[in-house]
């Protein structure tokens, strides 16, 4: 059974992930870092105090395990990937095998507002930059081109180590394939609705069934 051995393993883990964000200037994996030190805390507290209410030892009290949020390794064509990326309310995450250091990123769409332009979608494409849900805009994203357009709201640059990382995975998919020593994931849920994934398929693809069939049109 976990103790609390287990709980102070996994807060130093963290703690010692956090410092070397700290070193190599990786905001995003320092607010990583926090988030599941504070997620840690909370999640022990609660145990503690219910085990605590009914009498039972502190040793007997069980660890939460503490990941990072689920993630999901894509196994499937680029060309099914690429539906997902472009499919409105897209969530995924690239790791680099070389570096361990990884991005999380979110492309949503909506329908253009120019009368020339009737039924186009334009793709917005942002990095997160803090906890979950916590996003900055980067640039708007062309799938026809996989490249970056910045605007005037942009916070990044082609210096930005968010963008390099993003663009060396678009240039891969521009040629059909991932870029060697390149993961990609998704977080579990659908790229259109944001409903949660269940069966095999939806969770290879990215894609709920009905989102697949062109439904919940947004």
């Amino acid at each position: 059974m976990k103790t609390r051995e287990n709980y102070l393993e996994c807060q130093k883990y963290w703690m010692d992930e956090s410092r070397k964000a700290v070193d190599a200037d990786d905001r995003v994996m320092g607010m990583l870092c926090l988030r599941n030190l504070v997620e840690l805390s909370d999640k022990w507290d609660a145990l503690h105090n219910h085990n605590k209410e009914n009498d039972e030892p502190w040793s007997s009290i069980e660890a939460p395990e503490v990941k990072p949020e689920q993630m999901v390794l894509f196994h499937t064509a680029v060309e099914n990937l690429i539906k997902f990326l472009t499919a409105g309310n897209a969530t995924f995450t690239i790791e680099s095998e070389k570096t361990q250091k990884y991005y999380t990123y979110k492309i949503t769409r909506k329908e253009s507002n120019e009368y020339n332009k009737p039924g186009e979608f334009i793709y917005f494409c942002s990095v997160m930059s803090g906890g979950a849900d916590q996003y900055s805009y980067m640039a708007v994203f062309d799938p026809e081109t996989f490249g970056l357009r910045f605007t005037a709201k942009s916070k990044f640059n082609m210096e930005s180590p968010a963008v390099k990382a993003i663009l060396y995975f678009f240039n891969g998919l521009r040629e059909g394939k991932i870029q060697e020593h390149l993961k990609v994931y998704h977080a579990g849920r659908c790229g259109k609705c944001g409903r949660e994934l269940t069966d095999p398929e939806s969770i290879e693809l990215g894609l709920g069934p009905i989102c697949r069939q062109g439904g919940l049109d947004a």
